[in-house]
This record gives C-alpha cells, sequence and structure tokens, in this order.
C-alpha cells in the first residue's frame, strides 16, 4: 500500500454559515443538503466580467474581484479545530476526486511579506492588475478591431480574470496560525460554478453533537461518516 502524508486529506470540507449562530448554522446545513446544490447566495449567470470588480480595491487585499465561489479547505479531519473556530463547526466534506470532478482546483497563495529585489509580490500583482484592466479597457486597443478579433480580445480577459486572477490569494505569514487573515493553513480549493451533489456523494458531515439526533432525523437515508464537536 502507498504511504500517505498525514498533513493531507483524502477529503475536502466546505463549512456553512460562518458568522451565523449555531441554531441559523444548522438549518442552513439543512437547507443545502435538501437542494443538493453548493453556492454562494447570489449568483449571476455570468460569473466574472468586467462589472465584478471594484477598481477602488487591491487584489492583494483580495478584494479587487467580486468573485462567485464555493471553497473547501484541504486539511485532515483530525487537525480542524482552529480552523472550524474560524468558520463553523457545521460542515460537509466530499472525495477530492469528486470535488476536482466539479471544476474546483487549489489557489495560488501569495505571501504579502515576500519581497522581490525591486518590490514586493504584493505591489507587483496590485500595480499589474490595474494595468491589465487599463490594457483591455483601452480604446487604442480596440480600435479597428474586427468582430472575430474583439470576441477572442474579451476571450484572453476572461480567461485571465476568471483562470488566473481569481485563484490567486493574498495572506500575511506573519500572523498567527488562527489569525483569522492567515488563510495558507486553508490549503483552499475553490471552485467558480455551483457544486451539485446527492446525498451519496457525501463523505462526511460535521456538526456539533448536540446536533446529531435533529440531523438523523432530518436524513435517516444519510449513510456516510458523522464526526461530532
Amino acid at each position: 500500500m502507498a504511504e500517505r502524508q498525514n498533513y493531507v486529506s483524502n477529503e475536502l470540507t466546505h463549512f456553512v454559515g460562518r458568522g451565523l449562530g449555531e441554531s441559523q448554522q444548522f438549518n442552513l446545513l439543512v437547507k443545502i443538503l435538501n437542494s443538493g446544490v453548493l453556492k454562494k447566495k447570489e449568483w449571476p449567470d455570468n460569473i466574472i466580467s468586467s462589472q465584478d470588480m471594484d477598481m477602488s480595491k487591491k487584489i492583494s487585499d483580495n478584494e479587487l474581484y467580486i468573485v462567485y465561489m464555493v471553497c473547501f479547505c484541504d486539511i485532515p479531519i483530525s487537525e480542524m479545530n482552529i480552523h472550524m473556530k474560524k468558520y463553523s463547526p457545521f460542515g460537509i466534506s466530499f472525495k477530492k476526486k469528486f470535488i476536482a470532478g466539479k471544476g474546483a482546483t487549489p489557489v495560488h497563495y501569495i505571501d504579502k511579506n515576500s519581497t522581490m529585489p525591486r518590490e514586493s509580490w504584493m505591489d507587483m500583482f496590485d500595480n499589474y492588475s490595474k494595468k491589465i484592466n487599463k490594457f483591455f479597457n483601452d480604446e487604442y486597443m480596440r480600435k479597428g478591431r474586427k468582430p472575430e478579433e474583439l470576441k477572442e480580445i474579451m476571450n484572453m480577459r476572461f480567461f485571465i480574470d476568471q483562470y488566473i486572477m481569481s485563484y490567486l490569494k493574498f495572506f500575511d505569514s506573519s500572523k498567527e496560525d488562527d489569525d483569522e487573515n492567515n488563510y495558507y493553513m486553508e490549503r483552499e480549493w475553490r471552485s467558480l460554478i455551483k457544486v451539485e451533489f446527492e446525498l451519496d456523494d457525501i463523505y462526511r458531515i460535521i456538526l456539533p453533537v448536540k446536533y446529531l439526533s435533529e440531523f438523523m432525523s432530518e436524513f435517516p437515508n444519510y449513510k456516510g461518516h458523522i464526526t461530532t464537536v
């Protein structure tokens, strides 16, 4: 049997209801399981466009792109304590292969403290993200273009916005592990499309023990793992 690294999980977990009260978090979990869909509350047809950017923000603050996404953490179940304190004690996990098949992939982390010879990574991305936006909006770049050329330009912008910029995540490595702004420990996987699932696709449910009986009453046919906290 092949050896496994014990700091990487074979399942990916999504926690629900950050910032809500416990009963609201449980009700949201039930709602998600009944719907069979993981998504952001408001999910437009056009996932990312130039209208989904706030040019007053910086990409290094993870706020330039208004990303409609579903996030999962790659953390072994035995090491979830810090993450749950930041997010929620109610989680849904799926096998990594299943989530990868739904379009998710890991984000690319950039440390705000990392500095190149001339400028920091943070400043470099802040500067060039603005320049990229200006380039694609420049009238000179569009002038005299044929319709098919303009279409290809927009396709290129969509690719850069959606599949490169939206998978960057800046964090501060100087912060303690339990600081809510130290994201690196999450090993985030991100999907920019809705994740649809059946009850049998779920590998594990995580919830406080006092909600266990109510959960089993709501979902008597659930056959996956249950971890109580």
